[in-house]
C-alpha cells in the first residue's frame, strides 16, 4: 500500500467500493463520454463477468475506504490495426492498462503518483514476473485530453490515428 496525503493505493476492490464503481460507471459524465465503462460495469453481473479475466486491479481510496480511482492491468495482446507505424512489433505489447479517476480525485495532480504507484505493485506480481513481452498499451478517446497528457507524462506513446469513435491506441516506451 501506497499513500500520499490522505489516500492510499490498495490492491483489490471491497464490495462497497464495486458498488461505487458501478455507480460511477453509470452516472459520471467524463466516464460516460469517454470509456466503455457504462457497459464494462453497468451492473454487478457485468462487473463479475469482466472480473473473470483475472485483470490486476488497484484502488486509490481516501481515509473513509471510499473509491477515488481505480487502474487495472491485464495481459492481452495488442489489437492488429492498420492505423500503426508499420514498424511498431505489436508482439512485444501483451499488457493492457486502464486508469480511471473519480470526480473527488480529478484536477489534483493524482494521475502520476497513482499509476507510478499502481504500476510499481504490478512489477512484483506473478503474472508480470512470467510474462516475456513486459510490453504495455492502452486504448483511450483521443477527446480525453487529460487523459492523453497523463499517459504521456508517464511514458506513453500515441501509436494509432483515432478510429470512427475517436479511440488510439498509446504504448509505454
Amino acid at each position: 500500500m501506497q499513500t500520499t496525503g490522505k489516500l492510499k493505493v490498495c490492491q483489490g476492490l471491497t464490495l462497497r467500493q464495486i458498488n461505487e464503481l458501478i455507480k460511477f460507471s453509470n452516472t459520471d459524465p467524463l466516464i460516460l463520454s469517454t470509456t466503455h465503462d457504462k457497459e464494462r460495469f453497468k451492473d454487478k453481473q457485468a462487473f463479475d463477468a469482466w472480473h473473470q479475466k483475472e485483470r490486476k486491479i488497484y484502488t486509490l481510496i481516501d481515509t473513509n475506504k471510499k473509491l477515488c480511482g481505480i487502474v487495472w492491468f491485464g495481459i492481452k495482446n495488442m489489437p492488429k490495426n492498420i492505423h500503426y507505424s508499420s514498424s511498431l512489433e505489436t508482439d512485444h505489447y501483451t499488457i493492457t492498462f486502464a486508469i480511471r479517476l473519480y470526480e473527488n480525485a480529478r484536477g489534483k495532480g493524482l494521475s502520476k503518483y497513482f499509476i507510478d504507484h499502481a504500476w510499481e505493485l504490478y512489477r512484483k506480481t506473478d503474472e508480470y514476473y512470467k510474462n516475456s513481452n513486459k510490453g504495455i498499451w492502452l486504448e483511450t478517446n483521443i477527446n480525453n485530453f487529460a487523459a492523453v497528457s497523463a499517459y504521456k507524462k508517464v511514458g506513453f506513446k500515441l501509436v494509432s490515428k483515432p478510429d470512427l469513435s475517436g479511440q488510439v491506441l498509446m504504448v509505454q516506451q
